[in-house]
C-alpha cells in the first residue's frame, strides 16, 4: 500500500469508527484496516464490485477472424 493510499484510509476510518489516527498507523494490523476500510464503504452504500455487464454477441468478430 502506497502512503497516500493509506492516508485516503486512515481519515474515514477514524471519523467512522473512533480510533484515533495514531492507532490506526501504528497498532492495527494490515489486514484489519483493510477489512475495517471495506467496511465503512459498503456501510456508506459504496458499489464495491463492478457492474456485471449482459451477454455480448462476438459473431461479428469470430467472422472477421474466420473463426
Amino acid at each position: 500500500m502506497t502512503p497516500a493510499g493509506a492516508a485516503l484510509g486512515v481519515f474515514p476510518l477514524a471519523k467512522e469508527f473512533g480510533w484515533t489516527v495514531e492507532y490506526i498507523l501504528w497498532e492495527l494490523p494490515m489486514a484489519v484496516f483493510n477489512q475495517a476500510h471495506t467496511f465503512a464503504l459498503w456501510r456508506k452504500g459504496t458499489r464495491l464490485r463492478p457492474v456485471r455487464r449482459g451477454k455480448v454477441n462476438r459473431a461479428d468478430i469470430a467472422q472477421k477472424l474466420g473463426i
